[in-house]
């Protein structure tokens, strides 16, 4: 049999998650034999992204650059398109074009789309398919009007050989070089934009914090491609809301204990942060899917996240506590948030400091769920099968 020619058109070299997913998809598809890949790059939605340090190894950067670039003329069996806005245009040849997209609020916007046509007026040729990484997102697009036989869900996946669990000399050398002290830490990282729930995260941990002086928070932005530190300074101001009750001594003390972390790291580095951490706490509002819960499950961190969104599909109970959420929905009826109830939240937080126990016995469930589950090469064997199936 013939190998499957693809063709990816996305984006690399920067830090944005459509970015990351593509660059491990490439990585892991130019390693088949069953298949033949070609990269174009297309313009990043922001050109000041070009200034994002690159998040890839200089290994594993070179592989990538080693993907050639389709020719002119030349017509896959199958196109995947990785970029936003989303293009929905034929494909020379008539070959199958799947476009990726996330709906992270159970909704497909007209905006996703580069003509502005919003999903339900489409008429889709038959060459034309979504992928989508959660049922939770696929739920968005058949919401949004699309049929559900013409979107695939494809989950995400993590490098289970660089997202490891750390021996105790590894962590101390971790924690040492980001400056942290004895303590416990929660880690959080993402764009910070409000849909990641940081500031009910903040108020749980303000609180938090005055019971037990050792809990300590790491909050990973990224300044190159967001507002990060703006979205971190509004998000410590809807916090103080949260709890009023709370006095501003009370809660500057908190804020001391915290530790913002705005740059870009690889994936060595970023994996290192990590490692130093003690549990992973994401009380999101809205995600298509939710990578760093994934990749601290894959280094041995027990997770908070929100109950009721996609995380809900790729964690167990074995290794993530659920926060109480309830389904918000828009006054226009198009889009629905989750809003974690910050008292589960508190109430998960210090349940994982005075256990270490549980903490112990997730780290090793969560590793384990993982990579019998999540590791890219797996969750390529899925795409690749995905695509074919499409001929």
């Amino acid at each position: 049999m013939n190998p499957l020619r693809i063709v990816i058109e996305g984006w690399r070299q920067t830090a944005h998650s459509y970015a990351l997913v593509n660059q491990w998809q490439c990585l892991h598809l130019r390693a088949r034999t069953d298949v033949i890949v070609h990269h174009r790059d297309m313009p990043f939605l922001d050109p000041s992204w070009q200034q994002c340090a690159e998040p890839m190894t200089p290994e594993l950067r070179a592989q990538l650059n080693d993907i050639p670039s389709p020719g002119g003329d030349y017509v896959g069996d199958v196109c995947v398109r990785m970029d936003f806005p989303c293009r929905i245009e034929p494909v020379p040849g008539e070959s199958m074009c799947f476009l990726f997209l996330t709906a992270e609020q159970l909704t497909v916007p007209d905006y996703y789309f580069s003509d502005g046509l919003a999903l339900k007026d489409r008429v889709l040729p038959p060459s034309v398919m979504f992928l989508t990484p959660s049922i939770w997102s696929k739920e968005g697009f058949v919401r949004s009007g699309l049929d559900p036989a013409k979107v695939h869900v494809v989950p995400h996946g993590v490098a289970a050989d660089i997202f490891t669990p750390a021996n105790e000399a590894r962590r101390r050398m971790q924690r040492q070089r980001l400056g942290m002290d004895e303590g416990f830490y929660f880690l959080t990282v993402g764009s910070l934009a409000s849909n990641k729930g940081l500031d009910l995260l903040i108020a749980a941990f303000c609180v938090l914090a005055k019971e037990l002086p050792q809990v300590r928070l790491v909050v990973k932005g990224l300044d190159a491609l967001y507002d990060s530190k703006l979205w971190w300074q509004r998000a410590t101001e809807r916090a103080r809301k949260v709890f009023p009750k709370l006095s501003t001594a009370t809660f500057q003390r908190a804020l001391d204990r915290v530790i913002y972390v705005g740059d870009a790291l690889d994936v060595n580095s970023l994996a290192g942060l990590y490692q130093a951490a003690d549990c992973y706490v994401s009380p999101y509002r809205a995600e298509g899917f939710n990578i760093p819960v994934l990749e601290a499950a894959a280094t041995g961190l027990p997770v908070i996240c929100t109950e009721g969104g996609p995380t809900d599909e790729f964690t167990t109970p074995n290794f993530a506590l659920r926060i109480a959420s309830q389904r918000r929905m828009s006054p226009d009826g198009l889009s629905v948030i989750l809003e974690p109830d910050v008292g589960s939240l508190l109430a998960n937080m210090r349940y994982v400091v005075n256990e270490p126990a549980y903490c112990r016995a997730a780290g090793f469930a969560a590793r384990a769920h993982v990579v019998k589950n999540y590791d890219w090469r797996l969750v390529v064997d899925g795409l690749v099968k995905v695509l074919k199936g499409s001929l």
